[in-house]
This record gives C-alpha cells, sequence and structure tokens, in this order.
C-alpha cells in the first residue's frame, strides 16, 4: 500500500511540474514595435513575462537564412538586479518588404563539464508589408481657380479660332 501511494505521489508530481512547465513556458510574450511592422524602419521586439518582472539579460540577435530572426538569451544562476525588469526592448533591425520569422531562444550557462543548452520558447511569423503610396499634394484654392481660368482662356482661344475658319 505504501508503494502504490508513493507510486501516486511521484505521479501526481510529475504532472504538477510538467503543468508548471507549460504554464511558465507560455507567459513569455513578444510585441512588435511598430505594429505591423514598417520597411526599412528599426523594429523593436518588447518581452514581457505576464506573471511579473522577469530576468532580461542582454540579448544576442542574429539574422538567419530563409528570414528567420533570432533572438538567444543566455541565462545563469544568478541575475544582476538591473536586468529583473517587467519587460525589456531588443533591437531586431531593419527589414525589407517580406515574410520573416521571429524565434527567441532561452539558454542556460550550465557549468562545466555540462554544454550551454537551449530552447525554443516562442517562434512568431510577421511579414513586413508594402510602405504606403506616397501623398499626392492636394491644391489649394488659389491652384484650383489658376487651373480653372487656364482652362477657360485655352477653350476661348480654340473657340475664337473656330470662328476665324
Amino acid at each position: 500500500m505504501k508503494r502504490c501511494i508513493a507510486i501516486l505521489w511521484f505521479v501526481a508530481l510529475s504532472l504538477g511540474l510538467a503543468v508548471s512547465t507549460a504554464v511558465a513556458a507560455t507567459s513569455i510574450t513578444a510585441t512588435f514595435i511598430p505594429s505591423p511592422p514598417q520597411a526599412e524602419q528599426p523594429l523593436v521586439v518588447r518581452m514581457t513575462d505576464t506573471q511579473g518582472p522577469h530576468c532580461w539579460p542582454v540579448g544576442v540577435v542574429t539574422q538567419g537564412a530563409n528570414g528567420v530572426i533570432t533572438l538567444s538569451l543566455t541565462f545563469s544562476d544568478t541575475c544582476p538586479p538591473a536586468n529583473v525588469v517587467a519587460y525589456r526592448d531588443y533591437v531586431l533591425g531593419t527589414f525589407p518588404t517580406g515574410k520573416y520569422v521571429f524565434v527567441y531562444k532561452s539558454c542556460s550557462d550550465n557549468p562545466p563539464p555540462f554544454p550551454v543548452s537551449c530552447n525554443v520558447v516562442l517562434q512568431i511569423p510577421f511579414i513586413v508589408p508594402l510602405p504606403p503610396p506616397a501623398r499626392v499634394p492636394a491644391l489649394s484654392w488659389w491652384g484650383i481657380a489658376a487651373l480653372i481660368a487656364s482652362v477657360v482662356a485655352i477653350c476661348s482661344w480654340v473657340a475664337a479660332r473656330a470662328r476665324r475658319d
């Protein structure tokens, strides 16, 4: 009976850890600034933990093939107090019009002899749209009056020539 209870506790703890890990993985959000991204303008991603302040270390941004932009954050056992904030902005760079994928990797800086391990936490596809067409300046009232006067003058001249012939 004790063995059965021990097994049940082990299963319950395992399920509890799995659920808490899943919740922790989904509490990280990324917001693009500006939204939607604009062509040839700096794109910033704001990383936030919905559960409260989080350790946001300095990140490394890499641009890979096929429009994959990766933000890698390496965490160690300690976090400087200045890095524990509600959110942190990371500059991704400027991008031409196209389709991209933002990937956020969380890496653990393990002590030797263990290697640094990374997990993909977020993958967000995004599009940088074509820039809006340039605005055509509107004519002022003086410009419209000059245009009408020009049309009337040309029409009068054409009518006068037609009467002569």
